[in-house]
């Protein structure tokens, strides 16, 4: 497991910013708002998408707890891709998941962008490699989230351990903690994103209603006519109008590289 930490550490903030594990075992005293992210749309030029949820410790436990029942007792992890959308037991299942989270009081929060709009203006230039989809999704997510916490609150990111995204997670963060918004910072100049790390691969359930987001949001914008979205829909429909994040213009894009975000 790998990750990092941002800004002062202070004694009394020190065990919120650090050594932190899956909240599906974790203890009380761990105080910080965590956000737990998936991905989809990587393997084309089309729509890109990095979305979860945030909550604090507490509703993280009861995710925990009620995931496994709501998905159960066929299945001990929900995997969007491993579905066969045939079962009625399935949609069923999808129907019960997408209460979850709002009924734990997560907010769901989102990063998107359809590369293809923007790659020409780009293509051959530098801004290319790193403006990639998942680049501007990450940062079109933590750009908005980021300046809408709550008064006082951080934000740690968990993402599933891969390889492949590790790198351009790195990259996207090493960039945008680099921009001077005031937005991104409590008033005492500490900055609100607070460290993000990667878990393995089924080591916690917590990263499953974000991979049950991220699908959804790809259906409705690439195919929201099909059966499968009407199946994935309750997610959407279970927590519409609250979170926050954005889905990116080419001009928004074109600024994010820029370091000057809009909100």
């Amino acid at each position: 497991m790998t990750g990092h930490e941002l800004g002062e550490k202070l004694p009394e903030d020190f065990l919120a910013t650090c050594f932190r594990i899956p909240h599906d075992a974790s203890p009380r005293w761990l105080l910080m708002l965590t956000a737990y992210v998936d991905e989809t749309g990587q393997e084309q030029d089309d729509w890109m998408f990095v979305a979860g949820y945030y909550g604090n410790d507490a509703s993280w436990k009861r995710v925990a707890e009620e995931w496994p029942k709501a998905i159960g007792p066929q299945r001990k992890h929900l995997h969007m891709k491993e579905l066969r959308f045939k079962r009625e037991s399935e949609r069923q299942m999808l129907e019960r998941a997408a209460l979850v989270p709002k009924r734990c009081g997560l907010v769901p929060i989102l990063g998107g962008v359809r590369r293809n709009d923007y790659r020409e203006r780009f293509r051959g230039t530098p801004e290319d490699k790193l403006l990639n989809g998942y680049v501007v999704s990450l940062w079109a997510m933590l750009a908005d989230t980021l300046a809408n916490l709550p008064e006082g609150e951080r934000l740690e990111i968990v993402f599933e351990h891969q390889p492949s995204f590790e790198h351009y997670a790195q990259a996207a963060i090493g960039v945008f903690v680099t921009f001077d918004d005031p937005a991104l910072y409590l008033p005492n100049g500490i900055p609100k994103l607070a460290g993000w790390r990667w878990v393995p691969k089924e080591s916690t359930s917590l990263l499953e209603p974000a991979d049950y987001l991220c699908y959804a949001l790809a259906k409705y914008h690439k195919d929201r006519e099909s059966e499968r979205y009407r199946w994935v829909r309750p997610i959407m429909d279970a927590q519409a109008g609250e979170g926050f994040g954005r889905i990116m213009t080419p001009d928004a894009a074109h600024k994010a590289f820029l370091g000057k975000m809009d909100y």
